[in-house]
């Protein structure tokens, strides 16, 4: 089940939310040398939120906040945390193609994962964020959309301008309960 908040940050706070973050460094993911292809997976931008000013630490305090009410009433699992935010920014003819948010490693223990729409959706075109088998997801600014980590979901190719989102996700010591 996927589930859509509206409004969760203002326009005006999806204005000011990249102000938090250090510059974005390339973040490009290539499949295996097994693949024939050897075109990224992804291509764009990250930066990773830092908590050290108030702004940052309740911008991060608010979106545990959400993820934790949201879990209780509608997913059941048993989290521990949220990883720090991260800001992740798509020019044209960047994307990330179909993954899930949970694997081996450091995402291991990733439960539900929320992504926040940041730009208006008038400044770019494409971008949109698939999740498999499912209808199109809103791409109203400010709006957040939690998801399990286990979804097999993509961000389309941006075909004009640049799309931003804030990202984060729940993590759990064990597995899925």
């Amino acid at each position: 089940m996927i589930y859509e908040l509206p409004n969760f940050l203002s326009s005006a706070e999806c204005e000011t939310v990249a102000k938090l973050f250090p510059p974005p460094r390339p973040a490009t993911i290539v499949k295996s040398s097994s693949e024939i292809s050897k075109n990224p997976i992804r291509s764009g931008r990250v930066s990773r939120l830092l908590p050290k000013t108030p702004e940052a630490m309740r911008l991060a305090e608010r979106v545990h906040e959400i993820i934790t009410k949201v879990n209780q009433k509608i997913y059941a699992f048993e989290i521990a945390g949220t990883e720090a935010l991260q800001l992740a920014e798509y020019a044209v003819g960047e994307s990330y193609g179909w993954h899930l948010d949970i694997g081996p490693g450091g995402t291991s223990k990733r439960k539900l994962s929320a992504t926040i729409q940041i730009s208006d959706p008038n400044v770019y075109e494409g971008g949109n964020l698939e999740i498999w088998g499912s209808p199109p997801t809103t791409r109203e600014q400010g709006a957040i959309l939690l998801f399990p980590a286990y979804l097999l979901h993509r961000v389309a190719p941006v075909t004009h301008g640049v799309r931003r989102s804030l990202v984060a996700w729940s993590l759990g010591e064990r597995s899925f309960r």
